[in-house]
């Protein structure tokens, strides 16, 4: 588990590195929906992406130990290109282990960033084996990218800007996969007292492997799925986050149309308010219930989690 000292202290560690991103209202979703909506812009981070924060409190919680033995990871999309920026920072030796399929874009700017990108074949299960045995044929520090609870806890710090941010009350929609971000976001609110909204995970229908963990209380793989939104396909979620969320997080499930046709609004709004801000189609995935208003009734302000503007994503 984590508690409050682990996300301050992994706060303290990625301030010297990242400054808080913007949070910033959106008025034509004010209007549709009949509350304040705000947009915590992860798509300007570093990398364009939350994930620089589990990836740069990952080694830096165990920067002795990873600098001395490297490390080995597995991911195809925002945290392979983090971890690779963050062990070029801190110095450390780097292999990011990628399915064969995944974007020749991808793995060229993951390489281009530093790191060493040992392929695997087309699968998740072959993504999982091949990282087993480089792990232990290099004795190097796995890194997680969603189910540790350096992950999770670098993860809250998302949630713990937004209240600095927002004074109130407010429900909160956050893009969803393996949950690491999800659940970080969970324990920020309740760790500060302010768990009173309503909490959100929003996910592909095609990969609905989170709403199907979060309906049986542990986590549920699901096979063979894609989605338009790659960065959130996972084959399972982290056990770790389904046992923070299982019992607090409502999990909606978009459709491939539903979240095209939003991302395009919402890309479209957002270069008239910052013309070199990007989003990718995974990180606008907190906006489809906002926009298609089946989903749930609005009661109050709503904070909108925008997780990444990774620009390959849109190839």
């Amino acid at each position: 588990m984590i508690d409050q000292r682990q996300i301050d202290l992994a706060r303290q560690c990625l301030s010297s590195y990242l400054t808080p991103t913007p949070l910033i209202a959106c008025s034509p979703l004010s209007k549709e929906i009949g509350q304040n909506v705000w947009l915590k812009l992860e798509n300007e981070n570093v990398t364009r992406s939350f994930k620089i924060r589990p990836a740069l409190n990952g080694l830096l919680s165990q920067l002795d130990d990873v600098k001395t033995r490297g490390v080995v990871t597995s991911s195809s999309g925002n945290f392979a290109q983090s971890v690779a920026y963050a062990a070029k920072l801190l110095g450390v030796q780097c292999e990011i282990v990628m399915m064969e399929n995944t974007s020749a874009h991808k793995i060229h700017k993951t390489r281009e960033l530093g790191a060493t990108v040992t392929l695997s074949g087309p699968t998740f299960e072959s993504r999982l084996e091949v990282t087993a045995r480089r792990l232990e044929e290099t004795g190097a520090v796995s890194l997680h990218p969603f189910d540790s609870w350096e992950t999770i806890a670098a993860d809250a710090t998302v949630g713990s800007e937004i209240l600095d941010q927002l004074n109130g009350s407010f429900d909160i929609f956050v893009p969803v996969s393996g949950g690491g971000l999800l659940s970080g976001i969970v324990q920020a609110l309740q760790f500060a007292g302010r768990g009173d909204g309503r909490v959100f995970g929003v996910q592909p229908k095609n990969n609905g492997s989170m709403a199907l963990s979060v309906g049986a209380g542990k986590p549920v793989g699901v096979k063979g799925v894609s989605s338009c939104a790659d960065a959130l396909v996972v084959s399972q979620p982290g056990t770790k986050a389904v046992s923070l969320i299982k019992d607090v997080a409502q999990i909606h499930l978009v459709t491939e149309e539903q979240l095209v046709a939003t991302h395009d609004w919402f890309q479209a709004w957002l270069t008239k308010q910052r013309p070199d801000t990007l989003v990718e189609l995974s990180g606008a995935i907190s906006l489809v219930p906002l926009r298609y208003q089946n989903f749930c009734q609005f009661e109050r302000t709503v904070v909108c989690v925008i997780s990444g503007g990774n620009y390959s994503i849109l190839e």
